[in-house]
């Protein structure tokens, strides 16, 4: 007896940290966005494209770092090149709105992005979750690696 075909189940996205280049041709998506409003924050084509990148401070660095337990020292450096980086609004609108389980984005590890996504999924706008955000989590890293 033969079994019917079981579809094959559908995976959140694990794009690498926006350092690596050799899995993601230019260009390409991270993986499927999320329905949200975007007002204020990066277009989508914008983030997806992803040539913000080649701005990114973390891009001569370890991508392990990005990657390390949110309470290592290597993600405590991480955190701490992030609040410098020229692209942080646009390393985090991206982390968001492809709900990047792994990693730091915008120096916010995934703890962080939770409860960010869950707003943005009840209707507030990417550019109100990214002011508020990106001052309160610098203040919380800060206080943290004192």
């Amino acid at each position: 007896m033969t079994s019917p075909t079981q579809p094959q189940p559908q995976h959140r996205s694990t794009s690498t940290p926006p350092t690596s280049t050799s899995a993601r041709p230019s260009g390409a998506a991270y993986g499927i966005p999320l329905a949200i409003d975007l007002s204020g924050g990066p277009n989508r084509r914008y983030l997806a494209h992803g040539e913000w990148r080649q701005s990114a401070t973390c891009r001569s660095n370890d991508v392990e770092w990005w990657f390390a337990k949110p309470t290592s020292a290597r993600s405590r450096a991480a955190v701490q090149l992030c609040e410098e980086c020229p692209v942080r609004r646009e390393c985090l609108a991206a982390g968001l709105l492809y709900d990047e389980e792994f990693g730091l984005w915008g120096g916010v590890n995934h703890l962080q992005r939770r409860p960010l996504v869950a707003r943005l999924l009840g209707g507030e706008p990417l550019g109100s979750v990214l002011a508020s955000t990106l001052g309160t989590v610098s203040e919380t890293n800060r206080t943290e690696v004192a």
